[in-house]
């Protein structure tokens, strides 16, 4: 991930994509095998492998992100421009799973979307620092949660009393937090309350290995004061 400045885009590019995520790929992945939990991928995000070798991403291209359906006979692109063309190209339906899901972004498959591609690069970059740090701090693999639009996991720190259960996690951002962020939110009440570090922190610590040793210590003092 390389500092750059930040896209004038990001806020309004995130809720779309945050939109796409829970309307759109949660609700087939649904369909298709009854889970809803999506995955993050180079420069994006996507559903896991489908039946069929069938995967599909959302990406950056030039002048803003696409679909991508990866098949057994190769790659197909589908320019995003609505939510509802992009579900018409391959059939899918859309609408958060209510049973499933309490979405967090309004339903607006008409819309044009305005997606700023830096932006889609930027979030995909931060999902897979995210990532990479949390999975050493887990021990195992995390899935993208498509209502906190955030890659994260469950941990549980062994206390004196028993187990402490907690989501770690790292966030595009949201209506209360203009930037990606690093956060740690306790299941039940603890002192500490919840934990949070902003991306622009964690660039300020240097190169690419000085971030993700940031992330390290962020999430490692977080847990020590469960």
């Amino acid at each position: 991930m390389t500092a750059t400045a930040e896209p004038v885009n990001v806020s309004a590019t995130r809720y779309q994509l945050h939109m796409l995520a829970e309307h759109l790929l949660a609700r087939h992945r649904h369909d298709e095998v009854g889970e809803t939990d999506l995955t993050w991928t180079p420069g994006g995000f996507g559903i896991p492998e489908l039946p069929g070798n069938l995967i599909f991403r959302v990406q950056p291209t030039g002048t803003g992100a696409e679909l991508l359906l990866i098949t057994v006979c190769g790659a197909h692109h589908h320019e995003l421009t609505t939510l509802r063309a992009a579900a018409d190209w391959y059939e899918m339906q859309f609408g958060a799973p209510a049973r499933r899901l309490r979405p967090k972004t309004e339903l607006h498959p008409d819309a044009e979307l305005d997606i700023d591609p830096e932006a889609v690069r930027l979030i995909g970059d931060w999902f897979a620092l995210g990532a990479t740090v949390l999975e050493k701090v887990a021990q195992e693999r995390v899935s993208l949660s498509p209502t906190r639009f955030a890659v994260c996991t469950e941990i549980n720190k062994q206390g004196p009393r028993g187990r402490i259960p907690a989501t770690i996690g790292a966030s595009a951002g949201d209506e209360d937090h203009p930037e990606p962020y690093l956060f740690l939110v306790p299941k039940r009440k603890r002192k500490c309350g919840v934990l949070e570090i902003s991306r622009s922190e964690i660039l300020a610590a240097g190169d690419e290995q000085a971030r993700h040793a940031a992330a390290l210590k962020f999430f490692h003092e977080a847990i020590d004061l469960l």
